[in-house]
């Protein structure tokens, strides 16, 4: 079993086994048994799978998946911004809009505060962090990335809105490195 820990309460864990409902089939979440029908998801890694091969499973209560559903679809996550909720569909796909093309000039000046900062600096205002932040929410929610990376990007999904410092974001961004996802 392997656990993808984003930082605060949540955390997801995957199991390479699939018991029935009952004491020992644990919700990937709370950790609790689940008596009731569980709902499963799989991950294969991004390959094939093979005869062989023995898929990451993660099961949840009904409750349980309700709390973090977002991050398996980027759809139905609590938030208030200023990023819209809307993105831009080319060939059947939902991108994240690019923060180079926001016109107010709010957007882009964030960022590139955020990217000016280094460790040991003073703290980045905390105006331009929540802008920053706000739009990797908007970015890695974007339906285009769903059904790619699945622990990976729930893990992604789940840290985003726990982001709160200049080097939360910094770690953050370096996880999505870490599978080809390059946000700013």
């Amino acid at each position: 079993m392997k656990t993808e820990s984003p930082p605060k309460s949540l955390a997801i864990t995957w199991f390479a086994d699939s018991p029935d409902a009952g004491p020992g089939c644990c919700c990937s979440l709370c950790g609790d048994p689940i008596i009731d029908v569980p709902i499963r998801m799989w991950s294969l890694d991004g390959e094939l799978m093979t005869a062989d091969d023995e898929p990451d499973e993660a099961r949840f209560h009904a409750t349980c998946f309700t709390r973090i559903s977002y991050a398996f679809t980027g759809v139905g996550r609590e938030r208030q911004s200023i990023i819209p909720n809307t993105y831009i569909v080319v060939n059947g796909m939902g991108l994240p809009l690019r923060w180079q093309d926001d016109l107010s000039g709010q957007l882009p000046a964030a960022i590139k505060a955020f990217l000016s900062w280094k460790p040991g600096m003073a703290p980045l205002d905390s105006r331009l962090l929540r802008l920053v932040i706000d739009y990797l929410v908007h970015y890695i929610d974007a339906p285009c990335w769903n059904g790619n990376f699945v622990p990976e990007m729930a893990n992604l999904r789940l840290r985003a809105g726990q982001l709160e410092t200049a080097q939360d974001v910094r770690d953050w961004l370096a996880d999505c490195l870490d599978i080809a996802l390059d946000p700013l």
